[in-house]
Parts: structure tokens; C-alpha cells; sequence
């Protein structure tokens, strides 16, 4: 386990730690280093170094022996997604509009990926047509995988989703906000309202830090994926794009561009900033209250969907 931990900053270990216990953290080491004591020569490779960036997986990056760049994950035990649905994901994307999977365990919880140069996160400095104009893109790449069997369902992703959401709520008091009733009621809606939609292969975490360069195409990386309502993935994007300005406007545009029905992507976004506000630290709350569901949203939703 030591020589693992040589490559992982410290901080970043101290913060697992702290956040998952250390107990389950060093565990879940233990079993990352026998899986590298495995896979690394097996697949030929020499490590370099620790990815950051996450904190539902191990990403390191390696060396192949023919000299390709690859990244070596392997997944966490507090990863919500089931073991193996990533990969089903990206073996299903195939390279179009994602990063392209080379090798996996069995169990699909040990991944191997090329790496993706320059890897540069998509701008927030973008302006928001030529933003627009690139996701719409993007999506539609994505948009061209079959179906992936062993996936969540909407209903499957949502319960995940609003159990975490609950937990969070619980642990950092934010009853005080949202009361009992308030999150019932949300949690109600959720589970109504994902059922509609022309449901497809999701990402499940779109937003910019998901979204890389490659060469002058932009790639996703790290997705949760379910068999779900594609606009859950839009909202979530053009939300977290900029929460502080222009959500609406960027709902406008990408409806538009991609000819989607306007209001059921406005209604994810305002689920999507429920999430956000009950997910974020405290001084990035704030910016998410202007778009959240109240309990007059949620009632009127309700009446107006027949829910």
C-alpha cells in the first residue's frame, strides 16, 4: 500500500479520509494495489502519475509499453453507479464523443482509457451561442449509442440521486432551508417527473468538468450513466455552465438549436439547482436558491402535469 500512497498527494488522501473514513479508505487502497500489482502487467504498463480531479475512482496515469499515453482507473467502493456501467457506457459510445476505453476487468470496475490530450476542461469563458453550438454537438454524438443493458433506469438513478440528496440533508442540517416536508415533496416530484421523456444512454454528471479537448473535438470522461431523460444532462450543463448568469437564456438557445421541448428542460434545471443547492458547500448555495423548486413550484408542477 505504501508505495501507492507515494503517488497520491497528501491532502487529497487526508481528505478521503476524512470524508469516507479511514478505515474504508485504506481498505479500498489495499484492493487498488493488488488490482495494479495485477493489471499493470498485464496490460503492459509503467505508472507516472495520480490524475487529479475526482474522488469516485483512482485515476493514474501510465505508460503502455508501445509508448501511448493511457489513464489506469479503478473504481471506489462509494461510487453510486453499479460496477462495470461505465464501461458499458463507453463501450457503447465507442470513441464518439467520449473518451475512447482500450481495456477492462471483468467486473468492469478496473478501466483502461487513452488519454486524452490536451485535455483541457471546456471553457466557462466561452460565449454562450458558441457554447450552445458545441454541446448540442457533442450530445448528439452521444446521442448515437444503442442500448446499453444493466444500466439504471430513470426511476433507478433518481432513487440514488434523492437518497444521497436526503443523507446530505440530514447530515448538514439544512432543514432550516428545506424542511421535511418541503424534501418530501421534492422527492415525490422527482420520482413522477423522471418517468416521462424519450429516454436514452446518459451521462448522469454533464457539466464542463466532464467535458474535454481532444485534438479540436471535445470528448465526455468520467460518466455516471443510466437509460434516462436525455434533457437531465442538459439542464445539468447549462446550469452549472454559469449558475450566477444567463440560465435561462442558455435554455432558450439550446432548445432552439437542438429543436427540445423548452419547458421540460427548464423544469430539469430547476430540479437540477434543487440538487445543487443541497450538494454545494455553503457559499455556493446561494446561487442556486433563484432557480430552485419551493413548495408552490411543486405544488403548482404537480396540478399543471397531473402528477
Amino acid at each position: 500500500m505504501d508505495e501507492l500512497l507515494d503517488i497520491l498527494p497528501t491532502d487529497w488522501v487526508q481528505a478521503m479520509r476524512l470524508k469516507y473514513g479511514v478505515e474504508l479508505f485504506d481498505e479500498w487502497i489495499k484492493e487498488a494495489k493488488l488490482s495494479m500489482d495485477y493489471y499493470l502487467p498485464l496490460w503492459g504498463l509503467k505508472v507516472q502519475e495520480f490524475l487529479p480531479g475526482g474522488t469516485l475512482g483512482l485515476p493514474i496515469t501510465c505508460i503502455r509499453s508501445d509508448g501511448q499515453e493511457v489513464v489506469f482507473k479503478l473504481s471506489s467502493p462509494w461510487n453510486q453507479s453499479p460496477y462495470g456501467a461505465e464501461c458499458a457506457a463507453l463501450r457503447a459510445w465507442d470513441g464518439r464523443g467520449a473518451v475512447r476505453l482500450l481495456e477492462a476487468s471483468p467486473r468492469g470496475d478496473v478501466l483502461l482509457m487513452e488519454r486524452v490530450r490536451p485535455g483541457i476542461h471546456m471553457s466557462h469563458q466561452l460565449k454562450d451561442r458558441e457554447a450552445c453550438m458545441l454541446i448540442a454537438e457533442l450530445y448528439n454524438q452521444l446521442g448515437e449509442a444503442c442500448w446499453v443493458s444493466g444500466l439504471p433506469d430513470a426511476s433507478q438513478q433518481s432513487q440514488i440521486h434523492l437518497q444521497l440528496a436526503r443523507k446530505v440533508w440530514k447530515n448538514h442540517c439544512l432543514h432550516t432551508k428545506m424542511n421535511e416536508a418541503h424534501l418530501t415533496a421534492f422527492e415525490e416530484f422527482v420520482m413522477a417527473w423522471c418517468q416521462g421523456g424519450a429516454h436514452r444512454l446518459t451521462h448522469g454528471d454533464f457539466q464542463n468538468k466532464n467535458i474535454l479537448l481532444k485534438g479540436e473535438d471535445l470528448v465526455v470522461i468520467d460518466p455516471a450513466p443510466a437509460w434516462s431523460d436525455p434533457l437531465m444532462d442538459l439542464a445539468n450543463w447549462v446550469l452549472i455552465f454559469n449558475p450566477y448568469q444567463g440560465v435561462n437564456e442558455r435554455a432558450r438557445m439550446l432548445a432552439e438549436i437542438m429543436v427540445l421541448e423548452l419547458p421540460r428542460l427548464i423544469t430539469w434545471i430547476r430540479i437540477q439547482a434543487t440538487y445543487s443547492f443541497i450538494f454545494n458547500l455553503p457559499k455556493k448555495r446561494e446561487a442556486y436558491l433563484q432557480y430552485w423548486l419551493t413548495p408552490k413550484d411543486l405544488q403548482r408542477l404537480c396540478g399543471q402535469h397531473g402528477l
